[in-house]
């Protein structure tokens, strides 16, 4: 592999470095959620915005897997952490 080679690895594998070393340190979904976001830009784009369950919240278990789709509907989400690259 050449030097070029190289450092496109690890530019590739830097965010994934950088989140496990971030996300151990807190158990708040929000603080986690807000690391997320930071990790991902702008090492993989311009925006990032992060939704949990409202449930996550309430301190339930999110819905999995739904019984029957007939009476199915979406879980109640919400905006929980957003990170943007500053513009020029």
């Amino acid at each position: 592999m050449d030097t070029t080679e190289q450092l496109r690895a690890r530019r590739h594998l830097q965010p994934s470095r950088e989140a496990a070393m971030r996300f151990g340190d807190s158990l708040d979904v929000v603080d986690t959620a807000q690391e997320l976001a930071d990790v991902l830009v702008p090492a993989l784009g311009d925006l990032a915005g992060v939704e949990l369950a409202q449930a996550v919240f309430d301190g339930d278990d999110p819905l999995r897997v739904p019984y029957t789709l007939m009476y199915w509907s979406p879980p109640m989400m919400r905006g929980t952490a957003a990170r943007w690259a500053p513009g020029p």
